[in-house]
């Protein structure tokens, strides 16, 4: 609703977003470098073979602890994999209030600025880069806020939809919920 919107703090936004994420993010990565030490130390213990796992580096811990990991193709993938995930959501909510000012100036237009600046990105990109012999150069490059912002614009899009639908009492099928 268009109270709600101007309502709407970054503040308040950034603080309930790491609350939620960041004790469960580091608690992750605390247990992907712990468990296969206490695996190892277990193994041991009852003389069976194995190999210790390397720690991951400085650079690893620091980059995914701010959250910036997948800028840097040594980085990306660290010490927990599926983490990679983590940095670009972060780069969402950094920008967020950049798309909530964006809806304030320009309404449902600014759904359309979203996906052209992002679609504009991408074929930027691709033609910097060329062709590449290294596909995470360029996995790294597609992945980052502006290679995946139409996502979210069309995702914030299909929300904005369903808000301006429940204000208004209708109600839709599953149907057209599922095609939206």
């Amino acid at each position: 609703s268009p109270a709600a919107l101007e309502r709407w703090q970054a503040k308040k936004f950034f603080k309930r977003r790491l609350r939620r994420i960041c004790p469960a993010y580091y608690a992750s990565m605390v247990y992907a470098v712990l468990l296969p030490l206490a695996l190892v130390t277990l193994f041991k213990l009852c003389h069976l073979s194995t190999h210790w796992q390397q720690l991951p580096s400085w650079r690893q811990v620091i980059t995914h602890c701010l959250f910036i990991q997948t800028f840097f193709v040594d980085t990306w993938a660290g010490f927990c994999g599926p983490l990679w995930s983590l940095g670009v959501e972060a780069q969402f909510y950094l920008l967020f209030p950049l798309a909530v000012w964006l809806y304030k100036r320009f309404g449902p237009r600014a759904f359309a600025i979203i996906v052209a600046s992002s679609v504009a990105y991408r074929i930027a990109a691709s033609l910097i880069l060329g062709p590449q012999k290294d596909w995470t150069v360029e996995f790294l490059w597609s992945i980052n806020f502006l290679g995946r912002w139409q996502e979210f614009g069309l995702g914030m899009f299909v929300a904005w939809v369903i808000a301006g639908r429940m204000h208004s009492g209708k109600k839709g099928s599953a149907a057209s919920g599922t095609l939206g």
